[in-house]
């Protein structure tokens, strides 16, 4: 469960630096792109996640695995309000 957890971390980390290079590459040429919204959600969820994470995987037992849980359970939530809502 913390491989799935810290994947789904690292990608949400990359993920927001897509997003950044899209909302600038959008500010260049006049076009829509993600709005500062999308871009803070993102920016939060990620530096929850990716510390959620290095707690989960220095601490042992059920605590860590509840807390690597509930980094899947996070990323899964913005990812589904954000992109499929």
């Amino acid at each position: 469960m913390r491989v799935l957890s810290g994947s789904l971390a690292a990608g949400m980390v990359a993920l927001v630096g897509g997003l950044i290079v899209a909302w600038v590459v959008a500010l260049q040429v006049g076009s829509p792109g993600p709005g500062a919204g999308t871009l803070l959600v993102h920016a939060i969820t990620a530096v929850v996640v990716v510390v959620a994470q290095v707690y989960a995987d220095r601490t042992a037992g059920p605590r860590g695995a509840l807390v690597a849980f509930g980094v899947i359970v996070a990323v899964v939530a913005v990812l589904t309000v954000e992109w499929l809502v």
